[in-house]
């Protein structure tokens, strides 16, 4: 009888410790976000952490990725835009989570600024998931999918968010690593300045 009551106690206990770090794991991921937010909107936009190199044209054709949306592959060469902003993220990365919707401000308030600028949002995560999260998000981007395996040499990133601005013209291609406060007058000028 006492084994009885050990074990309804242990069980009971194991269960009560084990919903107390579901809990306190949400809330440090909900505090790591905005904590993560403020601190983006506090950076100095000066400080850029941008490289630019070039490419030859071979290595931009193999620069392909399937729209989400249609499932049709879309191509970097074939786009009649000339230039090309790529934005690398994933679901599980909070810096990213931040900075899709500072990038679609930034898309939606300067259209006419950036006509001839294709934005390509790309993740390598299967296509459900981020389907359920661009849904759930209510993101209004043109989102992508990749397989690591096709991608071009020159896509060199070991973090995300890592953003490149492509101009096909000259073949350059301007490297954007980590979180930025995207919808500032500061990128929008310095998008404006590399066309």
């Amino acid at each position: 009888m006492k084994w009885r009551y050990f074990f309804l106690g242990f069980a009971s206990s194991l269960v009560l410790v084990i919903g107390g770090l579901v809990i306190v794991f949400f809330v440090v991921k909900s505090e790591g976000e905005k904590s993560i937010k403020e601190s983006l909107l506090k950076t100095d936009d000066n400080t850029v952490d941008i490289t630019a190199f070039s490419i030859a044209k071979e290595a931009l054709d193999s620069l392909q990725f399937k729209d989400l949306q249609t499932g049709a592959v879309y191509s970097v060469t074939k786009d009649t835009n000339n230039y090309v902003f790529i934005n690398y993220w994933a679901t599980w990365c909070a810096p990213c989570i931040i900075e899709l919707p500072e990038l679609e401000v930034l898309i939606n308030s300067n259209k006419e600024n950036f006509i001839g600028i294709k934005f390509a949002f790309a993740s390598r995560e299967k296509e459900e998931n981020l389907m359920k999260f661009i849904t759930t998000r209510n993101l209004s981007l043109s989102f992508y999918s990749y397989q690591d395996d096709e991608h071009p040499g020159f896509i060199n990133h070991s973090s995300i968010p890592t953003s490149y601005f492509i101009d096909k013209n000259k073949l350059i291609v301007y490297k954007f690593s980590g979180l930025k406060n995207w919808n500032t007058e500061f990128y929008k000028n310095l998008l404006r300045s590399l066309k």
